[in-house]
């Protein structure tokens, strides 16, 4: 170890936790502030807080915005559309639909097929 290192350690060692405590007090504050406007203290997907989650592989694109709020109207429910790409190219490999609790898969199924027909052509 270096000397002035093990010497500003020994000596000031009382000023240095200032930095994991003033890190513990943010982070607290960026948790509650999440929890105040989320309700939760993190954001949950399909795998904890249940839903349905349908992946389409294509390399067309998609306007995401306008097919979430088409299948959102359709559907009754909120839904979340991720496009998937490829880690070694970075090009488009699809896309991931997230839909909430209690959506009719097959349903799902057939109105995502449906939108995506007149999306891409």
């Amino acid at each position: 170890m270096n000397p002035r290192a093990k010497h500003i350690y020994e000596e000031h060692y009382k000023k240095l936790m200032l930095i994991p405590l003033a890190l513990l007090v943010v982070f607290t504050g960026v948790l509650v502030y999440w929890q105040i406007n989320t309700g939760d203290f993190v954001e949950k997907d399909v795998s904890l807080k249940g839903g349905v989650l349908i992946t389409v592989g294509t390399d067309n694109s998609l306007s995401i915005d306008s097919v979430e709020n088409e299948l959102a109207n359709t559907l009754s429910t909120s839904v979340k559309i991720t496009e998937l790409s490829s880690v070694g190219t970075g090009g488009r490999i699809g896309y991931s639909f997230e839909m909430a609790t209690g959506v009719d898969k097959d349903l799902a199924l057939s109105e995502i097929g449906r939108v995506l027909d007149s999306d891409l052509n």
